[in-house]
């Protein structure tokens, strides 16, 4: 009996030395979690895009779906919140979202940002950026190259780079992905350009400068914008000066954009005696849309230009 239950004891310290030898390894066969915050509606589409199928990888937006560029934004206690609980923060950089950047790298200097628009080169400048006290012109890039197709592949793939360097094992699932979408957008943006081609009329007045690196990627030309500043609607005598100027220019239609209304853009249309309609620079939109959002709205884009400016007769 003696040696049955020496038998028994030892067997159970067996079994309670094995249980808790293999609970540590199943622990870390476990991904852990990662919270990557996006700072912008069209870099948090990119960047889900690109994380698809990463396990562990929880991809999070700091700003409103509805906001659009953030040139009037005010931060609040809710987006320091989420700051401070982002492992990563994703931004467009430029200028756009700097109050993020500049709040994250200052509260959190060993967490890693990605700036998706770093390493691009060939920027347009900024015509909307100006100082508060003497509205003298900024030496800024424009920030806005997410609304062109061309240049939304290449901050794909920037965005993939970055990811890959703060999360290593994700690597594989970040660089397959980027390549996929990169190659895609790319494709959309010379039948974009095809499109353009074949229009009756190719100059346009546009809401702010949202759209110029579209125009150049695709061959439109932006005679003039409505909203020169941000946070700051045309006088009359600068409505004035935008239906002269876009009239000499021969501009073919007026398009504004979802996040502003759509009154002085119309009544500039109105004394251009040309249509006026919505282009989406994505800039916004829903809260849980599909992957592939960007494209479709993109293509209806295409479309708008078609149906507004005409195709060669």
């Amino acid at each position: 009996m003696r040696v049955r239950w020496t038998v028994v004891v030892m067997a159970g310290a067996a079994l309670v030395l094995g249980t808790g030898c293999a609970r540590p390894q199943r622990h870390a066969s476990r991904p852990a979690k990662r919270s990557v915050l996006c700072t912008v509606y069209p870099i948090w589409l990119f960047t889900r895009s690109i994380t698809h199928g990463r396990d562990g990888v929880v991809v999070d937006r700091l700003l409103p779906a509805q906001l659009g560029c953030p040139h009037e934004y005010t931060v609040t206690a809710a987006d320091i919140r989420k700051l401070d609980g982002a492992d990563v923060l994703v931004a467009n950089g430029l200028g756009l979202d700097d109050f993020a950047i500049e709040n994250f790298r200052r509260n959190h200097p060993d967490r890693p940002v990605v700036i998706a628009t770093d390493g691009i080169g060939e920027l347009l400048p900024s015509l909307g950026t100006h100082s508060p006290a003497n509205h003298t012109p900024l030496p800024n890039a424009n920030p806005h190259l997410f609304a062109s197709p061309k240049r939304a592949a290449l901050i794909v793939q920037r965005i993939a780079q970055g990811l890959s360097e703060a999360d290593p094992g994700g690597q594989v699932v970040y660089e397959s992905n980027a390549r996929e979408v990169a190659t895609r957008y790319a494709h959309l943006g010379d039948e974009m350009a095809a499109a353009v081609r074949h229009l009756k009329k190719r100059v346009v007045v546009t809401q702010h400068d949202v759209f110029d690196y579209l125009a150049r990627d695709t061959g439109l030309r932006v005679a003039a914008t409505v909203r020169a500043h941000p946070g700051e609607d045309p006088s009359v005598a600068e409505i004035l000066g935008i239906i002269r100027k876009a009239h000499d220019a021969g501009a073919g239609a007026v398009f504004t954009e979802p996040q502003y209304p759509p009154s002085i853009g119309r009544m500039i249309a109105k004394g251009l005696d040309v249509p006026s309609a919505v282009l989406d620079p994505v800039a916004s939109g829903p809260d849980d849309p599909p992957l592939d959002y960007y494209e479709q709205t993109m293509r209806g884009n295409m479309e708008t230009l078609r149906r507004v400016l005409g195709g060669r007769a």
